[in-house]
């Protein structure tokens, strides 16, 4: 099976650390549970919101940040039996750094191999399951899990809500079996139009 995880707020805590720097340098006092839109600079000061991305590639974000709770080895079990991509969207000055940063923190996995850029995710349709943070990545031809943060909470059909590691566990230990039926009773149609 492959499987498909993004990287920033669903492996790491990305936009907590950037709120952090942020609210250092400004003075504000931003929460993660205040983000209740995928466009963070909806709610950064007017003055900052021009430059406001430029905090993503911060030093300060890098040195902070945090593998989430139970991911490492929910993937090292998961790529035991299956093939992981992580995929992200990011700014090709971040590739290097957020390759170095897997590679430090999750084993079993050739990072080199299995790291994707993609600003589109629904392009990649090779994926039998996509694990992300924005509910319009999942919109693609896979089954979509999504992590649950204050800006995804706008009501929608079709993926699987989990709030941690521990449920995502969970949802892919009921979802795989059935995504092996299907694909067992899909081959034995194709074995019997091919009689």
């Amino acid at each position: 099976m492959k499987i498909g995880i993004d990287v920033d707020n669903v492996i790491n805590n990305l936009t907590e650390c950037v709120i952090g720097v942020y609210n250092e340098d400004t003075g504000s006092d931003l929460k993660l549970t205040d983000i209740v839109d995928y466009d963070m600079t909806l709610f950064v000061k007017p003055e900052l919101r021009k430059n406001f991305y430029q905090y993503f590639g911060d030093d300060r974000v890098w040195e902070r940040l945090q593998i989430k709770d139970g991911a490492a080895d929910c993937i090292e079990n998961l790529a035991k039996t299956n093939e992981i991509y992580f995929v992200t969207s990011t700014h090709p000055e971040n590739v290097y750094r957020k390759a170095k940063w897997l590679s430090e923190h999750i084993r079993g996995v050739d990072i080199d191999e299995r790291l994707i850029i993609c600003h589109d995710k629904p392009l990649l349709n090779g994926l039998d399951i996509m694990f992300d943070d924005y509910e319009p990545n999942l919109r693609g031809n896979y089954i979509g899990v999504l992590m649950n943060y204050a800006w995804n909470q706008a009501p929608a059909t079709g993926y699987h809500r989990v709030n941690d590691w521990k449920e995502f566990q969970t949802t892919m230990n009921k979802l795989m079996p059935a995504i092996d039926k299907i694909r067992a009773s899909l081959r034995e149609a194709e074995e019997m139009i091919y009689i």
